[in-house]
Formats: C-alpha cells, structure tokens, sequence
C-alpha cells in the first residue's frame, strides 16, 4: 500500500503538474511518513508481543533454581531440651579399698576373740544374747558370730560409694564401732571371776 501511495506521488497525472513545487514536496514527505509508519510501527508490536509471548529459553534453563533443600520448612534454631545425665555413682579409691580391707580383717579377728572367750565363759556363765545362746555351748558360735561382721563389710561399701558426701565421710564407722564392741565383749569375757570352788585356769 505505501508503494502504491509512493508510485502515485511519485508520478502525478498531467493536471496535477502545474502545481506548485511546495505541495508536491509536503505530500511526498506525507507519503513517506505514512510508509515508514506502516513498515516499522507493526514490526515493533509484533516483537513486543512475541517477547511476552515466548519467554528466553536461555533465561529459563541457565535461571538457578531453588534447591529442595531450601523448599523445606527451616528447623527450629532454639535448643531442644535435653535432660541431665544422672551423676556417675562413686566408686571407692584404692587408699578406700585398702583400709576397707584391713578395717575388715581387724573386725573379724575381734568377732573370733569374742566367740572364743564367750565359749570359755559357757563353762561357768549363762549366755544373755537370745541370738548367740544357742550357739554359745558348740563350735557354731564361730561362723554365727562373722554373720554380723559381714553385713557391716557391705554396709561400709554402701556408704563409700553414696551419692551423698556425708555419708562417704562416714563409712569406717561400722567396722570401726563393730571392731570396738567385740573387742571389748572378749576382755569382759576375760575379766569374770571365777565361781567359788571351781579352780581358776
């Protein structure tokens, strides 16, 4: 159509020759205009919507894009309560163990000192423990007399390895007391006088 229009201006019919050169001049300017407008104006929509239309491929595969990872909820940054290990039990030392033991040996051998001079005294005298008098005439006062000894051995253990400081400061007391009151049950075993008319060992 603008050649068509250009072709027309271009070449005038014979009664438009005697015009002047000035109209001639503004028309071919308008008809120029009016192809330019017709050629380029359509080619810049239809590039403009092609653009919105079909986006850059290029743009689409070379885009990062958003990791699975960071698609997730994000965890919660606050420290999750943990509970408190229960404290470690106590265990004995090895000086402990070693007083343990010898606390233990004296015990016995006082328990033993006790048994022995409470049957010398059966010859003459009357038992008054009611746990130890039907013992006190035979040999058995001996393995009866190391049954109380035992248990103070383990109770000693228990108070060495408490939890709680008082208690492991006072373990050697059991042995300690038990260890006393034998010895001092043998020497009053030992200081009876003798009845009247029995001759004296």
């Amino acid at each position: 159509m603008g050649l068509v229009l250009a072709g027309l201006l271009g070449w005038p019919p014979m009664r438009y020759r005697q015009k002047s050169s000035r109209a001639r001049r503004l028309l071919i300017s308008l008809a120029y205009l009016a192809l330019f407008t017709c050629a380029i104006v359509p080619r810049a929509q239809a590039q403009s919507l092609g653009k919105a239309a079909a986006p850059d491929l290029r743009a689409t595969l070379f885009t990062p894009q958003p990791s699975p990872a960071r698609l997730l909820p994000k965890p919660d940054s606050r420290p999750a309560w943990i509970p408190e290990p229960p404290p470690l039990q106590p265990r004995m030392s090895r000086a402990q163990r070693r007083a343990w033991f010898l606390l233990g040996l004296t015990q016995h051998g006082a328990a033993f000192f006790d048994a022995r001079t409470t049957r010398d005294a059966m010859a003459h005298y009357r038992e008054l423990d009611p746990l130890l008098r039907p013992f006190a005439h035979s040999a058995a006062i001996y393995p009866a007399m190391q049954i109380g000894p035992m248990g103070l051995d383990w109770l000693a253990t228990r108070l060495a390895t408490s939890r709680h400081h008082w208690l492991r400061r006072l373990w050697w007391v059991p042995q300690a007391a038990a260890t006393a009151g034998f010895l001092w049950s043998g020497i009053h075993n030992l200081d009876l006088p003798t009845p009247p008319g029995v001759p004296a060992h």
